[in-house]
């Protein structure tokens, strides 16, 4: 009991001493104890082994020595540590060098008893290879002391010395810094590497403060002092990073003492952490007031007067003072004075003004001003504002990507959403605005035609000052929207694509594929001419487009192969004979490099948020070179690695792509939210490529099986019209007593040690909750036992197939009755525990964050909708007039009637607002609203863990399960 309280102290330096006191008083009357419970050696080491941290953590060298000398021959990495530090600060050398090499013996056999688990072996030996590192660090500040100690003694010190020194010292703090940021960052990791490397850094400042520098010369004394002040403010930093980690773990106590000791050394980030601290746990306007008043003091900059509306807002502030913190914290006042509605919209929006003038190259600021008047735009429905607030956003998101692409995915839809649907409205403003009117009216229309000309002046600035690797993350938004109906927007649009495949042809030329094969004329003439403008740009492109187009065609061939009796053995079937064109096209020396469509090479890799315009230039999004495609019937790379490529008939793969996009982004949302990356929650993703709308490529997933193979074959099953009753009566004393509870057999029959078993079952857990969670937010139907596959390496649960989305499922002949699958095998094989403890957790989290990331998401979904938006009208026009001649033409003035205008209008309308609801549903469902499978429909959201309560609930009802589809397989 006392080991385990004494383990959760340790973070808490305000807890340390009375750690060290007690402990030191239960070892001192062990002898007592041990006429009681036998021998108390184990629990009297264990004991021991805390109080030794707890006197090196806070420098108590006497108890430390004390702790270490009661049993020499014990050596646990606590008490080993605590005598590797009493030999540096004693220099007794020699002692340090056999303490430390025998540190790392005893780490590595560890190392090497994990080394045996193979593939899982990594992830139990992280903390060993922790320590290793952490011994690396207290080796190199060791170092690092013994290199100042001698140029600090050195009588013949100059100026060069000087710079080299501290170079040095820059170098070896830098290096530590590297240590923290590629560690995995979680507080169990994180926290006693710093504390590690604060107490050897405190041996190394103490020693050097306790110089007698009288006896050196003048400039050694300032040398001296300014390398001490140097490693304080290291000291400092290492306070406010343990802070840091202690907030984000909820361990507020151990925040505040970290708080604390980081302003003891001056750290001015200090006041950020504590104002964060504060609005935290609750104290909104303690927070606000402690930015208010340690602005001024800490950084000596005024902050904006909401009282003195008629002064100068382009406020003055010296250089010395234009600091990254100080501007941080200008934001973060900011910020939370929109969230608390301090002032009105227009004080709030100079104060967002102020932060971003204060000094330029600041995103986030720049992001902040732009959400927050995208928001009042959107609240202000029918206001006067409204152009100008949309010119004010698309400016400041343009600005905020220009600066960086921490807040890509965000601002990135954002920005095109608003340009693009503001295009949209001005079709239908023009035409109201268009009839017969009054001389108001004409006004108006001058005034809609002056804002719409400086939007896409906006719009080309941006296009010119965005990267465009960052265009490519929306690469698939561009092209949903080719079919617009302004002139001007396609043409911006059009030169948009155009620089992004100059930049990246050999993934772009995939995304254009079936823009390129489209039934919508339209479409494909909007591909052609994008085509014809590369061309003429860029001629050496030429041959790489007709190769492309070829090879794809060749596929679109393989897709439609009629697998017949003789083919469907996989050893009597060659592609090399049944489809002779694509050999002879790819085993051409003239044939272009084309490359290999996996998911990691289509998704580009960001920038750092501060990445230099050199770095921007030098920037390669993409993980490798380009490969090609072989003769074979498997893909062979340039790595020499084999690629298997499934070529999928007879289904449209649009929506499978998007989602697979949509599914990369929120696996990026998981790694930077600190609950979900805690938990290693993630979607397994893969590449879809569809060549027509009739087929594609899909990336074979590879070490999976399929659920209903891992269980067992469908035997019976009830009629649709069979009442409830008798579908229950089948579901329970036919179907149950059939298949029983054998899921939980594969991973035991998998997973070969305790160890592999139990992380194989926590990932099938976790992925099946952000499966869950993902599905269930986009209406994601159609989870029977061959679309859910199993991971044999990980334990990985993996989904297929996304054709029956946007909540399909409810319109089917058997209309489906549960928001995800979670049948009794897949719940019996979590554990004793069930949905319960890991599965609901993890839903919570996904959950929370999917709320969180309301935005982004919507604006990843509108190139799905605005696909079939485009379908439907090109279908319906090509109906209405003969030979479907008509189906692609843009209408301009005069080409067409107005009656014709009118009726493509209302049409493109009923489409948009079809599309509009069922975006509608998918943010009513991601707020909390239950509108599927309650009566009770759009009434008031419910919080994440009643939504989640309900839907686990809804899941696993035997009512709903009973009147599943039996290709469904409920009973499994």
């Amino acid at each position: 009991m006392y080991s385990g309280l004494f383990r959760c102290e340790l973070p808490d330096p305000a807890r340390l001493h009375g750690l060290v006191e007690r402990a030191g008083a239960l070892v001192r009357k062990s002898k007592s104890y041990s006429n009681t419970f036998g021998n108390s050696t184990v629990w009297v080491d264990c004991l021991n082994a805390h109080r030794a941290e707890a006197a090196w953590r806070l420098g108590d060298w006497e108890t430390l020595q004390e702790t270490t000398n009661m049993n020499l021959f014990e050596c646990s990495w606590s008490v080993g540590l605590g005598r590797l530090f009493l030999a540096m600060k004693d220099k007794r050398t020699s002692d340090w060098s056999k303490i430390l090499a025998r540190l790392r013996i005893d780490q590595v056999t560890e190392l090497g008893a994990a080394a045996l688990e193979g593939p899982g072996g990594y992830i139990r030996a992280y903390d060993t290879i922790v320590r290793l590192s952490s011994l690396s660090d207290i080796e190199l500040i060791s170092s690092l002391g013994d290199v100042i100690m001698n140029e600090i003694r050195n009588p013949t010190n100059s100026r060069s010395s000087e710079n080299k020194l501290s170079n040095i010292v820059e170098t070896s703090l830098k290096l530590l810094e590297t240590r923290i940021r590629v560690s995995r960052p979680t507080f169990h990791t994180l926290e006693p590497v710093l504390a590690i490397q604060h107490a050897a850094l405190q041996l190394v400042t103490s020693a050097l403060s306790s110089l007698n520098s009288d006896a050196y010369q003048i400039s050694n004394r300032e040398v001296l002092n300014s390398t001490i002040l140097r490693l304080r403010t290291a000291l400092g930093y290492n306070w406010l990073e343990r802070a840091k980690l202690a907030r984000k773990s909820g361990q507020f106590m151990a925040a505040y003492t970290c708080v604390l000791r980081a302003e003891d050394f001056g750290i001015p980030d200090a006041l950020l952490e504590r104002a964060k601290l504060l609005w935290q746990t609750d104290k909104r306007e303690a927070a606000q007031a402690c930015l208010d008043k340690g602005i001024p003091d800490v950084f000596g900059c005024s902050i904006f007067n909401v009282r003195n509306k008629q002064s100068n807002e382009n406020i003055e502030v010296s250089t010395e003072y234009r600091t990254i913190s100080a501007q941080q914290a200008l934001l973060l006042r900011t910020r939370y004075c929109e969230e608390t509605n301090r002032y009105d919209f227009e004080t709030t929006g100079k104060l967002y003004e102020q932060v971003c003038g204060f000094n330029s190259g600041y995103e986030e600021a720049h992001f902040r001003l732009a959400r927050y008047v995208d928001r009042a735009r959107t609240e202000a429905v029918g206001c006067k504002q409204q152009n100008a607030l949309i010119k004010v956003a698309l400016k400041q998101y343009g600005l905020a990507l220009s600066y960086g692409s921490q807040f890509i995915y965000q601002s990135m839809p954002r920005l095109l959403t608003l340009w693009l649907d503001y295009g949209q409205d001005s079709v239908r403003n023009f035409h109201e605005l268009n009839k017969p009117q009054k001389h108001t009216e004409e006004n108006n229309l001058h005034s809609e035609q002056k804002v719409f000309t400086e939007v896409q002046e906006l719009m080309r600035i941006n296009c010119q000052r965005i990267p465009v690797y960052q265009f490519y993350t929306a690469l698939s938004q561009l092209l949903s929207r080719v079919c617009h109906e302004i002139p001007a927007v396609v043409t911006t649009l059009i030169e948009l694509v155009v620089r992004i495949f100059e930049a990246y042809p050999l993934q772009t030329m995939w995304f254009l594929i079936p823009l390129n094969d489209s039934t919508v004329r339209q479409r494909r003439d909007r591909c052609q001419q994008i085509f014809n403008m590369i061309k003429t740009k860029q001629s050496h492109l030429s041959k790489f487009i007709a190769d492309s187009i070829s090879l794809c065609n060749h596929l679109k061939t393989v897709c439609g192969l009629f697998m017949t009796a003789d083919r469907r053995e996989l050893r009597n079937f060659s592609l090399r004979q049944t489809v002779r064109p694509i050999t002879r096209l790819i085993e051409s020396s003239e044939f272009s490099r084309i490359l290999i469509p996996i998911h990691r090479q289509l998704v580009p890799n960001h920038l750092l948020p501060n990445a230099t315009s050199e770095q921007i230039a030098r920037h390669w999004p993409f993980a490798e070179q380009p490969d090609r495609l072989t003769e074979e019937n498997d893909v062979v790379g340039s790595d020499g690695r084999e690629y298997i490529i499934v070529a999928k008939p007879n289904d449209d793969l649009r929506k499978d792509s998007r989602l697979m996009e949509l599914n990369g982004m929120i696996n990026k949302f998981l790694v930077i939210n600190e609950n979900t990356r805690r938990r290693a929650l993630q979607i397994r993703t893969y590449a879809v490529i569809p060549l027509s709308e009739k087929g594609g490529l899909i990336e074979w997933v590879r070490n999976t099986q399929p659920f209903r193979s891992i269980i067992t074959r469908l035997r019976v099953a009830p009629l649709l019209e069979d009442p409830l009753s008798v579908k229950r009566d089948k579901y329970l004393n036919k179907w149950l007593p059939m298949f029983p509870l054998v899921f939980y057999n594969w991973f035991l029959s998998t997973f070969s040690n305790p160890s592999s078993w139990y992380s194989g079952r926590e990932c099938y857990a976790r992925t099946c909750a952000v499966m869950s969670m993902v599905g269930y937010v986009l209406g994601l139907g159609d989870r029977h036992t061959e679309n859910i596959l199993f991971d044999s390496i990980s334990g990985d649960l993996v989904h297929v197939d996304f054709s029956c989305v946007f909540n399909n499922g409810l319109t089917l002949p058997w209309p489906e009755r549960v928001p995800f699958r979670l049948t009794r095998n897949m719940v019996h094989a979590m554990g004793p525990t069930g949905y319960e403890g890991t599965f609901r957790r993890c839903s919570e989290a996904v959950m929370r964050l999917l709320r969180h990331e309301i935005d982004p998401l919507l604006a990843v979904f509108r190139p799905i909708y605005f696909d079939a938006v485009v379908e439907q009208t090109g279908n319906v026009r090509s109906n209405v007039l003969p030979g479907g001649e008509s189906t692609g033409r843009t209408r301009r003035g005069g080409s067409t009637s107005d009656g014709n205008a009118s009726s493509d209008l209302d049409l493109t309308e009923r489409a948009t607002r079809a599309a509009t609801e069922k975006l509608a549903r998918m943010e009513d469902r991601l707020k909390g609203k239950i509108t599927e499978h309650d009566g009770f429909s759009q009434i008031l959201p419910m919080s994440v863990e009643g939504q989640v309560d309900t839907l686990i609930k809804e899941a696993t009802d035997v009512d709903r399960l009973c009147q599943m589809y039996k290709g469904w397989m409920p009973f499994l």
